[in-house]
């Protein structure tokens, strides 16, 4: 994995935009949203499903395993 890390372009911002250091290219970041089973699962259960432990701890370390910065 770290070797695939020098491959990959700074990326910085400048002013309001992030930008590619090696081609000064805008670089555009879309978004990533959790949760389990999207904004319509919410209120189909009694409880809000961020706050079941062990669902969100299984997650966690499966988005680690994945590379996701948590």
């Amino acid at each position: 994995m770290a070797s695939s890390a020098f491959a990959v372009s700074p990326i910085e911002m400048q002013g309001a935009n992030f930008v590619n250091t090696a081609t000064g290219d805008r670089f555009f970041i879309i978004g990533v949203d959790y949760q389990p089973g999207g904004s319509s699962g919410y209120g189909t259960t009694d409880s809000d499903p961020l706050s079941n432990a062990t669902t969100c701890l299984r997650d966690a370390v499966l988005m680690q395993e994945l590379g996701v910065g948590l």
